[in-house]
């Protein structure tokens, strides 16, 4: 199962083991990611339309300035808690919980089911409605059929310095961890 943990934005702490019981989509990002600002509206509208039957979130957020985050959650509205370390040495591409788990690319969605084992480390368009669905549905079982079924998983990331988007994927990959190939998905089209 996966360990998620760290500080919040607001204070206070957060942890994946809260939300045992619970489909759990974890969200990697930062408000300088242009694949994140376009993917958002589709990101809230699949929230809201399965938070009913027991979809949570947790974002963690590679943010170097508190600020930016806070200014972007209030902005859009965003109402699940943020992962934000408030030591800057820890901020960024050097965040622990993306280091650990070898992010390379934001935004990145994991899909993480009821019994808190990882289902998806690339929710895409394409997939993650069926593995949100699913998961709600039927459990684990159910979440990994409609993965396969959902057929190869193509991202979007885009290379760093692209149309003046900001980071979003980090210079010489990660360390590997659960995350492997290509992380950078879109979450969206209800």
């Amino acid at each position: 199962s996966a360990q998620i943990s760290g500080p919040l934005l607001g204070g206070g702490e957060a942890s994946i083991d809260d939300l045992q019981g619970k489909v759990v989509l974890v969200v990697f990002w930062s408000s300088e990611a242009k694949p994140f600002q376009s993917q958002l509206p589709g990101v809230l509208a699949t929230v809201r339309k399965h938070s009913s039957k027991g979809l949570s979130v947790l974002g963690v957020n590679l943010d170097k300035e508190s600020a930016a985050a806070n200014q972007f959650v209030l902005q859009h509205r965003i109402t699940w808690p943020q992962i934000f370390f408030p030591e800057p040495e820890r901020r960024g591409w050097d965040n622990p919980v993306a280091n650990f788990y070898g992010i390379t690319d934001l935004p990145t969605f994991w899909l993480i089911d009821r019994d808190g084992r990882v289902v998806s480390t690339q929710v895409t368009a394409t997939d993650g409605l069926a593995v949100a669905a699913a998961v709600s549905a039927g459990g684990a079982t159910a979440a990994r059929g409609a993965a396969r079924a959902g057929g190869p998983r193509v991202g979007t990331a885009v290379s760093p310095g692209g149309s003046g988007g900001g980071p979003t994927r980090r210079a010489g990959g990660g360390r590997g961890g659960l995350a492997g190939g290509d992380h950078g998905g879109e979450l969206g089209g209800v």
